[in-house]
């Protein structure tokens, strides 16, 4: 299944995939974003922490593949570090 019940109009949602998780499941579930190349390029909202992020050729040198298989991996690594660094943040304050 292609667009993983999380996909309408050029946006991708944190929508419920195989057995119930999260597309993105480390993310808040209001995240959505817009993608291109296979997770190279993209704009990403997360609008319960005020935070939105872009990012162009993400991934210089990797081929793109399509979102559903290699992308969603390299967003979901790109995102546990932008996570990771906000609760670093967080815990300093």
């Amino acid at each position: 299944e292609a667009h993983l019940n999380s996909y309408s109009y050029a946006w991708w949602i944190n929508g419920r995939i195989e057995k119930g998780t999260r597309l993105f499941p480390n993310a808040p579930a209001d995240l959505f974003l817009a993608e291109g190349h296979a997770g190279k390029d993209v704009l990403l909202v997360i609008p319960s922490l005020e935070l939105a992020v872009c990012w162009v050729d993400g991934f210089p040198g990797s081929p793109a593949f399509r979102f559903y298989l290699d992308g969603r991996r390299r967003v979901r690594a790109a995102l546990a570090l932008l996570l990771a660094g906000l609760q670093d943040e967080e815990d300093d304050s």
